[in-house]
């Protein structure tokens, strides 16, 4: 029994190593996070269900003590302290909407994972379980390669639907090249390749972190394969176009050549740096000769890296053409820092709560951001994976995380002279790895692949030390093991159950977001009722997910809006006050949302065609938005525009005005709030306000 239960434990990580990083459902709301926070919500309920069972058949506590233990249990308290404190408390636990990583169930799955592999796993099992780690880098290289020439993979699904459905006379050789060449994504996947991460420079930190274990399990056996393998894997790196992944490739061939010349006194270790940074430049001039000049002459430039949630689609001119914006990347992230730091002012000791930076961040916007390219766009995260902490989790949070992160250093220095001198050049990959995941999170953000392994590379580490794998309380005889085996029934089959309770609750939490996402393509290709019907059973399963109602009264507003135009009134009334209804559920739930708020202003300015009550509505609802979202220009110009519709001039023209001193060169506020002038005979305004649009 026992052997089976280690078995289904080390399929269990083999399957994370191997699956979780190139997951990929087109049948969510969120094509590639979701689906991977699933896969290890639904293994780690199998992992530590497994673990339960193995000990009440021995009879016994397997349970291995590490030197992070007590710092993961600090860090864990803060973020449990500061998820009662937060400002959305459902946000805190299962993550922002959208991102799903970085919440407190994660961050309790990812513990879990961490001790359950520390009391199983033996050292001898180490390699067959990093193995198909490497192999799911392997493939996402490939499928990165692939994307960089023109073809993508990961859209293969969507192109089988979709060139079957609008396949006229068939023609095979058409029809096969257009299963791998037409693009599903509206980025410019060829230029910044993404592969099964959804986001390059997410790639490039997998692929960072993979390098050094390739060195670790294959450089002593396979050195020509573990060579090839790097340098492909770099050459993807340099295809992702990822500065923060360049700077962790060249800092960790840093970190692993010398570390074996001290450790394993390699007299080739620095020549093989010297040869490998000689080539990853050489790979560089080759393939990204542009790029590499480019960072040379502005080492700051590269706007492309940023990556934030559009807002709402119903708001136009979400790019502004100004030679008067900030490219910098750099200087942007400077400033969303600054933000961060004033959300940390704000609440100093636990924060806004985990994952609510979106929500606290627009009243902390500096207002240099509407200067930007990402003006319009919503942040969600610090883009430093610290500076996150300080924000959502105050001083006591980064105070835990740091504090973890310090005792995982110290624990792989100073376990060095109790591993094995076979054992010495996968503990220092591991080492190494750890480090790339400190500097890309530096630069952007954690994602659902490098927090499993910034817990599981220094698991890893601990399983080298000790070859049985674990710490007993008990010592285990036949005997006591078939008593314990009878005793403990009961409470394995309530195990079991649990389980499988956990695992029926995961199942759900996809499927609402699958009814969730399904509800959306309906309501884009105009089957609204079905949409509803799609919406209706998701909040029968999560009735306390905000999107979903915010979703189904937009449903309820389109149909509110197709009634009238067909001269039903009554039912266009009935509609309008379901949607009402609905959008006010979904801020009740979530008030801090300014996506939801502004969303909700702008159905309730629909819902004035249906019925003049939701004006009053309306502004209460942009006056409320404001409060949230300060120095958020496009909000003044919405306002304005609804106060212009009920003909009142004098505030149309003082939110437009407010607009445009947020962002001076928001053109399309300068060209109305001019028109509003020549409505109102101010020409001489008109004239000055045209002219300082086209100084802009």
């Amino acid at each position: 029994m026992t052997v089976l239960l280690d078995r289904i434990i080390v399929l269990a990580f083999q399957a994370i190593f191997l699956i979780t990083p190139i997951l990929v459902v087109h049948q969510n709301s969120e094509v590639f996070e979701f689906n991977k926070i699933v896969f290890v919500y639904t293994l780690t309920t199998i992992i530590v269900a497994a673990w339960l069972i193995k000990m009440l058949t021995l009879g016994k506590t397997i349970f291995r003590k590490t030197s992070l233990d007590g710092p993961l249990l600090v860090f864990l308290a803060t973020q449990i302290v500061a998820t009662v404190l937060s400002i959305d408390p459902r946000t805190s636990i299962f993550g922002y909407y959208s991102r799903f990583n970085g919440g407190l169930l994660s961050v309790f799955a990812y513990s879990l994972l961490y001790w359950s592999f520390v009391s199983n796993i033996k050292a001898g099992w180490l390699r067959s379980i990093l193995l198909p780690g490497l192999v799911a880098a392997t493939f996402t290289a490939i499928v990165g390669t692939l994307e960089h020439f023109g073809y993508f993979p990961t859209c293969l699904p969507l192109n089988i639907q979709g060139l079957s459905a609008n396949q006229g006379t068939f023609n095979a050789s058409q029809y096969l090249q257009g299963l791998l060449t037409k693009n599903c994504w509206n980025e410019s996947v060829s230029e910044r390749v993404f592969a099964t991460f959804g986001q390059p420079n997410w790639l490039a930190a997998f692929l960072v972190v993979s390098i050094p274990l390739v060195w670790g399990l294959l450089l002593h056996k396979k050195k020509f394969m573990a060579h090839a393998l790097v340098l492909f894997y770099a050459l993807v790196i340099f295809y992702t176009k990822s500065r923060s992944g360049l700077v962790a490739l060249v800092a960790g061939t840093g970190i692993f050549w010398p570390g074996l010349f001290v450790i394993l006194k390699q007299k080739t270790a620095l020549i093989t740096l010297a040869g490998l940074l000689t080539l990853f430049l050489v790979l560089g001039l080759i393939t990204s000769r542009s790029w590499i000049f480019g960072i040379i002459e502005d080492p700051y430039k590269n706007p492309s890296e940023f990556s934030q949630i559009p807002e709402s689609p119903n708001s136009a001119n979400e790019k502004d053409n100004s030679s008067s914006l900030i490219t910098s990347t750099i200087k942007m992230r400077t400033i969303v820092w600054r933000g961060a730091l004033s959300i940390w002012q704000s609440r100093p000791l636990f924060g806004t709560g985990p994952e609510t930076f979106a929500y606290a961040y627009p009243a902390h916007k500096p207002p240099e951001a509407n200067l930007t390219l990402e003006w319009n766009h919503l942040y969600d995260k610090a883009h430093n994976e610290y500076l996150n902490y300080l924000a959502n989790s105050g001083i006591f949070g980064l105070t835990g995380y740091l504090l973890l992160i310090g005792y995982t250093l110290r624990s792989f220095t100073t376990m060095v002279k109790s591993l094995p001198k076979e054992s010495l050049n996968l503990s220092l990959a591991l080492f190494t790895g750890y480090i790339t995941i400190l500097i890309t999170n530096f630069f952007g953000f954690s994602v659902v692949v490098t927090s499993l392994l910034f817990f599981l590379l220094p698991a890893c580490n601990f399983s080298l030390v000790a070859p049985q794998g674990m710490v007993t309380k008990t010592k285990a005889t036949k005997n006591n093991f078939k008593k314990a085996s009878a005793t403990n029934l009961p409470l394995t089959i309530g195990v079991v159950l649990a389980a499988i309770y956990i695992l029926v609750l995961i199942t759900n939490y996809w499927w609402a977001d699958h009814l969730y996402f399904l509800a959306g393509k309906k309501r884009d290709n105009g089957k609204l009722f079905d949409a509803r019907d799609n919406l209706t059973k998701a909040l029968a399963i999560s009735p306390q997910e905000a999107v979903f109602w915010n979703r189904q009264a937009q449903n309820s507003a389109d149909l509110a809006i197709a009634h009238f135009e067909n001269a039903d009134f009554t039912s266009a009334q009935d509609w309008s006050e379901s949607s009402f209804e609905e959008t006010n559920q979904a801020t009740k739930l979530s008030p801090r949302d300014i996506i939801l708020k502004k969303q909700k202003a702008i159905l309730l300015t629909r819902l004035i065609e249906v019925d003049q009550k939701y004006f009053d509505e309306a502004t209460h609802e942009y006056m409320a938005a404001i409060t949230l979202a300060p120095t958020d220009a496009k909000l003044f110009y919405n306002f304005s525009l609804l106060a212009l519709k009920a003909g009142d001039y004098t505030s149309a023209i003082s939110l437009m005005e407010r607009a445009l001193v947020i962002k001076e060169n928001f053109l399309e506020a300068r060209s109305a709030l001019a028109l509003m002038y020549q409505d109102v005979g101010e020409l001489q305004k008109a004239q000055e306000v045209m002219m300082g649009n086209m100084s802009n």
